[in-house]
């Protein structure tokens, strides 16, 4: 496994002093807390405080700033999610040691899903009503924004632009030709071409419908985790690091999946998809933002297809992290869940 990263409490101090506003780091009281980025909760003199440290392999300097500014906008529109702090020359970033580093209010509310399974359920059905209403207001308030470009594929991603390409099979093989050692790694996975059927069995309902899914800002990481509550409302959103364009169908199904298909049991044989969930989500997010009736035809595809670019991203992480254990884990989930899908196909029920 690759190990969480953590922050350092004498390098912390030294990037807290160009934030007079919040005192002087005392001690750093929950550590490690992401696999992606180094991140903690920290005390200061004047409060508590939640710090990021990004990893410039996994994350872009450009795609950091556009994260900030929608950030910014966001709370500026009055959309739940902690105040990023500016430092003492008025940016968001602050480096250390060609690292870079952002601090944030603590975010409000319950973290209740923070320590469970990603694969858990709603504790109330009014929560992923809540979670999919929220998920639409937050599409929506981005929307007044020029759209920034498409994030690189680098780390983990959040994407959908090989099955949007007028030339899908073009598209995956540009991907790989930027990352040798994942194309490397698939070509000696058996069951990859198997895979790439599964998927792109799709391409003709997609190029059919997706003129019609509506494009803009996605958070790309809708989970429980990231959703802090008071009741059953949302009191804050936290986590925008897989923003990036694409259909805000994507992103629903993105939020969609781990509610809805708790693969640890559906793998082995047990269970059923979560009905519930799934259409408390859709409801609350149609509620908000109506879906068009393309979005409703092309949800069982994308929810099929959505993790596709996810999971090779998170492959090729793993290897440049040289921790081919983990790659093969990934690689065993597309594949496993690919033919899931291919194998009940009457899954689509809970969508009706």
């Amino acid at each position: 496994m690759i190990p969480k990263p953590e922050i350092d409490l004498a390098a912390l101090s030294q990037i807290v002093r160009r934030y007079p506003q919040l005192g002087d780091a005392a001690q750093i009281l929950r550590n490690g807390l992401s696999i992606n980025t180094a991140t903690c909760i920290f005390e200061t003199t004047n409060g508590r405080y939640f710090a990021k440290r990004y990893d410039p392999l996994n994350r872009d300097t450009p795609s950091l700033m556009a994260e900030h500014s929608l950030v910014t906008h966001l709370r500026a529109a009055n959309f739940c999610t902690p105040l990023l702090y500016a430092n003492d020359r008025g940016e968001t970033l602050t480096w250390l040691a060609e690292f870079p580093y952002a601090l944030f209010a603590l975010a409000r509310g319950e973290d209740r899903y923070g320590e469970r399974g990603v694969f858990d359920p709603f504790d109330d059905r009014e929560e992923a009503r809540a979670a999919g209403a929220m998920l639409a207001r937050f599409h929506l308030g981005l929307k007044p924004l020029p759209l920034p470009a498409f994030k690189p594929f680098r780390g983990l991603t959040a994407q959908y632009q090989i099955l949007l390409s007028p030339d899908p099979k073009a598209a995956l093989d540009a991907l790989l030709a930027e990352q040798p050692g994942l194309q490397q790694f698939l070509a000696q996975q058996t069951s990859y071409e198997a895979i790439i059927q599964r998927i792109f069995r799709h391409m003709p309902a997609i190029a059919a419908w997706h003129a019609d899914w509506p494009v803009g800002i996605i958070h790309g990481d809708w989970l429980k985790r990231n959703l802090f509550w008071q009741g059953t409302s949302i009191s804050d959103v936290i986590d925008f690091e897989l923003w990036n364009v694409a259909p805000w169908l994507y992103d629903l199904a993105l939020a969609l999946l781990p509610c809805a298909f708790n693969w640890p049991e559906l793998l082995h044989g047990q269970g059923e998809p979560n009905r519930r969930d799934c259409q408390a989500m859709i409801a609350g997010y149609h509620h908000v933002r109506p879906l068009h009736a393309n979005e409703r035809r092309g949800l069982a595809v994308m929810l099929e297809t959505a993790r596709f670019e996810f999971y090779l991203s998170a492959i090729g992480h793993a290897l440049t992290h040289d921790a081919e254990p983990q790659a093969q884990r990934f690689f065993a989930l597309l594949d496993d869940t690919t033919r899931w899908f291919d194998n009940h196909p009457d899954w689509h029920s809970i969508l009706a």
